[in-house]
């Protein structure tokens, strides 16, 4: 619950001692204390003015930027915006996209949503159903000034009203608050602005004030609201709307968000459906690491034979896995350029030539060196390594006789000529190896030739050392490149893609010729985005959202028609939203970068607002944080700190490099406190607290020899060691706090009750460090609980849920259906599901013999029933998702054998291990729902799960939830603790240095900015091709580089590199340090010497002993170690004390949720049908128009209605047709009803986007048809499965039982004749010219049709019936709807798809199929025939929406469109009519005059009247 909810919980609970009372009691009470409750709420505002937070204050349209520290409320305001863009901004939420980082933090956010919305429309409810909300405009009729008293004495009202229902905790949300009162003001015609700054303090009081009066506003000045306002009435629609249509709403990663646009706009950025996505694509590049590796090690030793031995002796071709981090690291960062390192041939010439001549070196005259007395007279240092093994040089000599360069390396590695070589080199280098004054002795030693022989081989040996580090670059950067290049093709070959990969190809799109455009189409169709979490996005999701959201760019173009008649090309307002805080970006390791964060920030056009009021923490605990970061006693912009004097001795220099701003607490007083939280005599505890264990602090005698008297063995080494050799660490320090947390002489309490282990988590930096943390609090008996690696793929609900599916796909197999009534699903036994069976069978026998089977007044469900559950679910997964089948099944009520009637989610929940499979199962749902958005096939879905079942990955998404009632100290990581809050934070592993840390080969990532001081001309040359700030980010192997041809201003990658993983462990302190409500710890262990570049620098005097800063000790509480002795050694079992309070009510009734759900069930919303001509059919007057809507367009209003009523119906199809081989025949006895129908528009969809014929084919016409029986074989019997065909259909009986071949295998005779007839009748309909073209569907190619083209048509708020009627018969349509009393919903949008858009000449044609039977003959479907069709189902209304739907689409998509040149006619197939022998028969053709076309579009309107 949030936190301007807290502390009205009390008030916010539906519990089953809830008194029902009449309505007019209720507000017959409410109305005698009106006015004191205005008067106490005027005195209460007067006093306490409130500070209106930014989900209250932000314009719905525009760009803007929130930045938020910890604790402050970002979900909250997230969620509060999403409320105001639904429910005052009008927008649906199929145009609304909100993002975040990663999918738990999107499920979480997705029930934040829905929770909101269910808030919010519980207390539109309870005002809706008041007595004294208006109705109407003639209730409102009155002066200025008694509007304003009304506004007052109704908002009282509903204040009151809220407390007697329960709901004030829901009311007095600021968002909630401030919609009820923007409804009203509408209402009573006030002024609605709620744009004022953020920083300024508004009163309810204020809020309702009105200008000053004109000579026009007397007081006796008749008031009424605006046209088009937005009422109480209005608002719940829209908010119903929003919660039955929430799986609209896109709320997932930005990966995700990639997804779905590469689908929906497949055809600008060349999206395959069939790929799929893997998360784990690493086996694919060690493989191509591999080859890549294999030959270029051939080629070296072809070009450098010599060389190639050398350098495996010298390890310079590293490791598959070495190369393969530098590989990962480029695609992570896959926008960054890799600079090119050069590799050129190394001449060994002069090697072997220096080899030569030290080797056949016989000067007489060095030769008296060998003589030891002889060098002490020439000055030689007795101590040097040179005179000491001087007699190495003849094993030098030696050892380079044999010619062999590899001994260039070995003599470094026999006997001791090492030494000779390190001291010919100090002597060369630091001048070393004579006495002093002894130069001369010195020069005439050097001038010998094989002295400056070996000088010059030292030299050339570490050359080609060099040069083998320059190899090891080169391939570095080599791979680096090839496999960013190569591995999308390669993975395309498998029908494999990664997030990433996509994300680039959406990139690619958006930046290309035509990338302006289709921003464009994605700003028109999502023109409402949220994105959280913000400054952890890669540079491919900021080129993505800057691209899409940012970039300026030309405004859309109306068409002539609408110039003409000074019409207004209407845009849906835009909005965007990030939301991010730069203090938390700690996922560099991931790809993010903070710089992107940083640079998208300057794109907005004002300064970021803040949310700066923490909500999670103490007000203790926030001021010691604000000392912390320097900035206790004011605020400093970070941007000016550069200014002030003395910077590096400002306190605030600590906060500076994280950019910390200060922040307040809403929470003055303590929740943890010492004795009885509601006793005002309980102490607080100190908020921030420094646990500093010396270096090598002993254990204390005395505990050990108690500890040991006791007779516990250790489980530990450690504790093997004495006293005097054991020595404190940071998981001692840890358990002995917990101890004295738990302590019998201070009881804690925590809110209203005792401390648990529960509330205390322990964040750790590494995995390493929690390992030793759980070990140690295990030895004291103190329980934890941790994050595991379990994937949610490896328990028992992911094979329930494959099962499931499994069914799903195949409902009339008995073997699976048995399967999954064993599952958790069901839980029933074998012998229970053999009954069920056995009564099933009985009951057919009976009425195979024609007896009447007696009526049993059995309770329980039938098998039959359980069937057609399965089928229903079955046919909502093939119609619209496996989500939607599966939230319509899982809410299905049974009555099983030996069980109380439930629905499979309580069913569930009566589990024994129920919690594990609800938060499994949950998790699951959500899973799938980020990975495909719904636009998935089944096959493909199933296909994939499966695969995860039996992978297991265990990666971040897919890891187990933990289970809440899980009690123990929590263990995780500083980065999976982001987001989280505990009570009690310990925080440890921040005392060592910071670091980048590399792996094998590594690639060091800079910023082109940051080489600019360093080496202007190079910085110039990097960016002379680069204008996007969002690239400046480069790779490289090198780990230095001199610039310019100056060694002054040599570039140092890995320092960059290593000031960057300073920033980002300081950022990651501050994400610790934050997680706490009431206390934290900070552990720390001293070390024998000063460590460099630690996190904790900032705010430590000495780095060796980290004592914390004097400036730090007022608001800091330092804990000895040698304070905790005492608890070092204690090994009990752990037994958490609680206070009196928490005992006494420790007894745990068991909730009875029946009375509860009564109450929900009352407040909460009910589902409602869609808006689209299905849903309009149902209010065609039928007095009027005789008229039964086919059941081909009904199946989206079945299924709805159906819904609400939890039981749908399966139309009755013949289980099999009569065999023929004539097409004539199965054209007209083919199957009828919604099943056949959607089969045949599928199965022509398949035929459209995969088939067509050229006039050169040059097949003989037999050929041409045997072949095209056996290819179409798959694509036919493919979509029969999908739609439950009957097998007659099928084009083998193998296919029809589920056994697959290939095509090509498939014998002619084998066919079925049905089949056969079938393909003959569908060749025949592809065949058959369209009448408004004259061109067959086979002829038209492929990038000239686009089939089921999907559309949603924005609307006004409201549609009028009686307008759409009159314009109907204004152009002589047929058309009758129902009166506008009659239609009591607010249609927001019209949805529906067209079978097939194409294009000939310059015009744009549409084509809806029809499967309807109006005849067994030709003559049936003559034109007057399928005129009268055409009236007695509506389809006019249909065709017109469909001509609507392409004018817009058109006009978004053409710059130079005119209706009356590009806008083609609608065509309705009748397929049972269309034969390219009967030209006249079974199409119909609408061309409806512009005129008309304009107004419908100009009545359909967009929102907010626009």
């Amino acid at each position: 619950m949030h936190f301007y909810q807290r502390n009205l919980m009390k008030h916010d609970i539906h519990t089953p001692s809830i008194k029902v009372s009449s309505e007019t009691n209720i507000e017959a009470d409410i109305e005698t204390n009106t006015q004191t409750n205005i008067d106490e709420a005027r005195i209460k505002e007067d006093a306490e003015p409130l500070l209106l937070p930014p989900a209250v204050t932000l314009p719905l349209t525009g760009r803007h930027l929130i930045e938020a520290s910890a604790g402050t409320g970002k979900t909250w305001t997230l969620t509060g915006v999403m409320l105001r863009l639904i429910v005052q901004a009008g927008q649906p939420c199929e145009k609304i996209i909100a993002t975040t980082f990663t999918r738990s933090a999107a499920a979480e956010m997705r029930q934040r949503i829905r929770e909101r919305l269910q808030d919010f429309y519980q207390l539109l409810q309870m005002i809706n159903h008041s007595t004294f909300t208006p109705l109407s405009d003639s209730d409102l009729d009155s002066s200025k000034a008694i509007a304003v008293q009304k506004y007052a004495h109704f908002i009282a009202q509903v204040q009151a009203l809220a407390a007697q229902k329960n709901l004030l905790g829901k009311y007095q949300d600021p968002i909630n608050k401030h919609l009820i009162e923007w409804v009203a003001k509408q209402v009573f015609g006030l002024p609605v602005d709620v744009t004022a700054a953020a920083s300024t303090k508004v009163s309810p009081k204020a809020s309702i004030s009105t200008p000053k009066p004109t000579a026009d506003d007397s007081e006796n000045s008749t008031h009424k609201p605006a046209k088009n306002t937005v009422n109480f009435r209005i608002a719940l629609q829209r908010t119903t709307l929003a919660l039955n249509q929430l799986d609209r709403l896109f709320v997932s990663t930005l990966d995700s968000l990639c997804q779905k646009w590469l689908r929906e706009y497949s055809s600008e950025t060349g999206f395959s459906a069939e790929v799929q996505i893997s998360n784990d694509v690493s086996g694919i590049i060690k493989g191509m690491i591999h080859d890549q590796l294999r030959a270029f090690m051939a080629q070296v030793n072809a070009n450098m034979p010599e060389l190639y031995p050398m350098m495996f002796d010298n390890n310079v071709f590293l490791a598959v896995a070495d190369y393969y981090e530098a590989v990962n690291r480029a695609l992570n960062f896959y926008t960054a350029d890799i600079d090119t390192v050069p590799l050129t041939a190394f001449d060994t010439t002069t090697i072997n030539a220096l080899m030569q001549s030290i080797a056949d070196d016989k000067d007489s005259g060095f030769e008296a060196y060998f003589d030891s007395d002889f060098r002490k007279a020439q000055g030689f240092s007795a101590s040097n390594k040179l005179h000491k093994h001087f007699n190495e040089i003849k094993n030098l000599q030696n050892l380079l006789s044999t010619g062999d360069i590899t001994n260039v390396f070995a003599m470094y590695k026999v006997g001791n000529i090492v030494k000779v070589l390190e001291g010919i080199e100090d002597l060369y280098v630091n001048d070393k190896g004579f006495n002093s004054k002894k130069e001369q002795q010195s020069a005439a030693f050097k001038s010998f030739d094989i002295v400056d022989n070996i000088w010059q081989l030292i030299q050339q040996t570490q050359a080609l050392q060099d040069y083998f580090k320059q190899v090891n670059f080169y391939f570095t950067q080599f791979i680096s490149r090839y496999v960013r290049t190569h591995l999308p093709k390669r993975l395309e070959s498998q029908r494999l893609t990664t997030f990433a990969l996509q994300l680039a190809r959406l990139n690619d799109a958006l930046s290309g010729k035509k990338g302006q455009s289709l921003a464009r189409y994605i700003r028109h169709q999502y023109p409402i985005a949220l994105i959280d979490e913000s400054q952890d996005i890669n540079t491919e999701q900021a080129l993505l959202i800057q691209r899409v959201y940012l970039q300026d760019f030309e405004s859309d173009t109306a068409d002539k028609a609408e110039k003409s008649n000074g019409k207004k090309y209407h845009t849906p307002s835009q909005f965007l939203l990030l939301v991010g805080d730069p203090k938390q970006a700690i996922y560099g390791f991931r790809g993010g970068d903070v710089q992107n964060y940083t640079t998208l920030k300057k794109l907005f056009p004002e300064q970021p607002k803040s949310l700066n009021q923490n909500h999670r923490s103490s007000a203790a605990l926030i001021d010691s944080l604000n000392h912390w970061y320097g900035v206790g006693e004011q605020d400093i912009d970070p941007n000016q700190a550069d200014q002030l004097p003395n910077i590096n001795q400002q306190p605030y220099f600590m906060g500076r490099e994280i950019y910390y701003r200060k922040i307040s607490a809403t929470r003055q007083t303590a929740e943890l406190v010492i004795g009885n939280a509601l006793d005002n005599e309980a102490a607080s505890l100190p908020a921030f607290n420094h646990i500093a264990i010396e270096y090598k602090a002993p254990y204390s005698q005395q505990v050990v020899a108690v500890a040991e008297s006791d007779g516990i063995s250790s489980d530990t080494n450690e504790n093997t060691l004495s006293s005097d050799e054991r020595t404190v660490d940071y998981a001692d320090a840890i358990a002995a706090q917990i101890f004295d947390l738990f302590d019998d002489g201070k009881p804690l309490s925590y809110q209203t009750r005792g401390l648990t282990l529960s509330d205390i988590c322990v964040l750790a930096v590494k995995n390493s460090e929690l390992h030793t943390i759980e070990k140690r609090l295990h030895h004291h008996g103190i329980a934890t609980v941790r994050g595991g690696s379990q994937s949610v793929f490896g328990d028992s609900m992911s094979v329930d849920l494959m099962t499931l599916q499994n069914v799903l796909l195949t409902p009339f197999s008995e073997a699976k259906l048995k399967s999954l009534m064993l599952s958790s699903f069901f839980q029933l036994t074998l012998e229970q599901i053999n009954q069920l069976y056995d009564a099933l069978n009985q009951t057919n026998t009976q009425a195979a013999h024609g007896q009447a089977h007696p009526h049993q007044a059995s309770i329980n469900t039938s098998l039959a029933e359980i069937q057609q559950l399965v089928l229903t679910a079955s046919e909502l997964w093939q119609k619209h998702s496996f989500l939607v089948a599966i939230e319509w099944l899982l809410n299905q009520p049974l009555t099983l054998p030996n069980q109380i009637t439930l629905n499979f989610w309580q069913r569930l929940a009566k589990h024994p291990n129920g919690e594990r499979l609800l938060i499994d199962l949950r998790q699951l749902l959500d899973i799938i729902s980020d990975q495909f958005n719904g636009q998935v096939g089944e096959h493909q879905l199933f296909e994939w799960f499966c695969a995860q079942v039996q992978q297991q990955p265990k990666e971040d998404w897919s890891t187990q939830q933990r289970l809440p009632s899980d009690e123990g100290v929590q263990l995780m990581t500083v980065h999976a603790s982001k987001g989280l809050e505990f009570p009690i934070v310990f925080v440890v592993g921040f005392t060592g240095e910071s670091k980048a840390k590399f792996y094998g080969a590594p690639l060091y990532l800079y910023g082109i900015q940051a080489t600019h001081q360093a080496a202007p001309q190079f910085t110039q040359k990097l960016t002379q091709n680069n204008d996007n700030p969002l690239l400046n980010r480069r790779l490289t192997a090198l780990p230095s580089q001199i610039a310019d041809n100056n060694p002054i201003n040599s570039i140092n990658y890995v320092a960059i590199e290593d000031q960057s993983a300073y920033e980002e462990r300081l950022r990651l302190l501050y994400v610790a340090l934050t997680r706490a409500k009431e206390q934290v710890y900070l552990v720390t262990v001293a070390k024998k010497s000063e460590v460099k570049n630690s996190a904790l620098a900032p705010f430590m005097d000495d780095l060796a002993k980290f004592a914390v800063k004097e400036t730090l000790t007022e608001t800091t509480n330092i804990i000895n170690s040698n304070s905790l002795s005492k608890y070092y050694n204690l090994k009990l079992n752990f037994k958490p004390k609680t206070n009196g309070q928490n005992e006494q009510n420790a007894t745990v009734a068991k909730i009875d949720y029946d009375e509860i759900i009564k109450v929900i069930t009352i407040d909460t919303f009910k589902g409602w049908a869609n808006t689209s001509f299905t849903a309009l059919s149902r209010y065609i007057d039928h007095t009027s128009v005789d008229t039964v809507v086919n059941a081909e367009d009904r199946q989206d209003d079945d299924i709805l209605l159906a819904a609400q009523t939890r039981l749908l119906p399966i139309p009755n199809s013949s289980l099999a047709g009569e065999p023929s081989n004539e097409v004539n025949s199965i054209r007209f006895n083919f199957e009828k009803g919604t099943n056949p129908g959607t089969f045949l528009h599928s199965v022509l969809e398949d035929i459209a986007n995969n088939y067509n014929e050229t006039p050169e084919l040059a097949v003989p016409q037999q050929d041409a048809r045997a072949d095209k029986l056996k290819r179409w074989s798959v694509m036919v019997d493919r979509t029969l499965r999908r739609y439950q065909m009957p097998s007659n259909y099928f084009s083998t009986k193998e296919s029809s039982a589920g056994q697959y071949g290939n095509w090509h295998d498939i014998n002619i005779d084998d066919l079925q004749p049905d089949y056969i007839a079938l393909v003959d009748w569908l060749d025949d309909i592809i065949h058959t010219p369209l009448a408004a073209s004259a061109v067959p569907l086979v002829n038209i190619k492929y990038n000239q049709k686009v089939a089921e083209l999907g559309f949603n048509l924005r609307l006004n708020q409201h549609l009028s019936f009686s307008d759409l009627n009159a314009l109907f018969h204004q152009f002589d349509i047929p058309l009758q709807l129902q009166s506008q009393e009659v239609n009591t919903m607010v249609w927001q949008y019209l949805k529906g798809e067209i079978d097939l858009v194409y294009q000939h000449g310059t015009q744009f044609f549409i084509v809806d199929y029809k499967s309807n039977y109006l005849g067994s003959d030709f003559d049936s479907y003559n034109p007057a025939a399928l005129y009268d069709a055409m009236t007695t189902h509506s389809y006019w209304l249909q065709a017109s929406i469909y001509q609507v739907a392409l004018h817009r689409y058109l006009k978004l998509r053409l710059p130079n469109y005119d209706i009356n040149t590009h806008l083609g006619a609608v065509e309705y197939a009748f397929l049972r009519g269309m034969s390219p022998k009967h030209a006249t028969r079974g199409k119909l053709v609408k061309q409806f005059d512009s005129a008309f076309i304009l107004a419908l579009d100009d009545m359909f309107g967009y929102p907010n009247g626009n």
